[in-house]
């Protein structure tokens, strides 16, 4: 009896270790899923800037500057345009630390990039150049550590991650921007 029970448990032991191997082999790779969440990502983002009409992408969020002491606190409302190449900017920095081949695109950081037309250009540039980047990679150099800048020593799994949320923190950011600009969106975006 006692036999029976450590042959039984000897086996559910061995199936909760080969457990997540299985489901991980029939999930696919893990380049395979990041490429898909980054173009997918890509594809959101532009759909959701692309509300904005050209004429308002100047548009600022009317929420006052805080002021202690006189002395204002934090920067001013930055225009809708500013934001979304802002993630393009952000993009550009943290995957030229990730050593790849492929030329990273060049994005200026100016007033003329904030149109409607320059600042979705540069972004779909920056999330084109990650695909790049992507495309040269292996799982087992997506798990390999890179300097990433302010992230420090990270692997290209978790810079690509760090960019994922930051991109969905900024759409959540235009959505309010948008509804506060009067726009209507549709009831589900991305």
């Amino acid at each position: 009896m006692k036999h029976a029970i450590r042959m039984c448990s000897l086996a559910c032991a061995l199936v909760i270790i080969a457990a997540p191997k299985a489901a991980l082999a029939q999930s696919g790779t893990i380049l395979a899923e990041v490429l898909e969440d980054w173009s997918d990502l890509k594809a959101s983002i532009l759909q959701l800037v692309n509300y904005m009409p050209p004429d308002k992408y100047s548009y600022k969020l009317p929420l006052p500057v805080q002021v202690i002491k006189g002395l204002p606190i934090g920067p001013a409302q930055e225009p809708f345009g500013k934001r979304v190449l802002d993630i393009a900017l952000v993009n550009v920095r943290f995957l030229r630390t990730l050593d790849g081949k492929a030329q990273a695109p060049v994005i200026a950081d100016t007033d003329a990039m904030t149109s409607k037309e320059a600042s979705m250009k540069a972004v779909a540039d920056s999330f084109d150049y990650g695909i790049a980047l992507l495309k040269e990679q292996t799982d087992e150099t997506m798990w390999q550590k890179v300097d990433a800048s302010s992230l420090g020593p990270s692997s290209r799994v978790r810079v690509f991650r760090y960019l994922h949320s930051r991109a969905r923190e900024i759409d959540g950011q235009l959505v309010i921007y948008l509804r506060l600009s009067g726009e209507v969106l549709p009831a589900v975006v991305g």
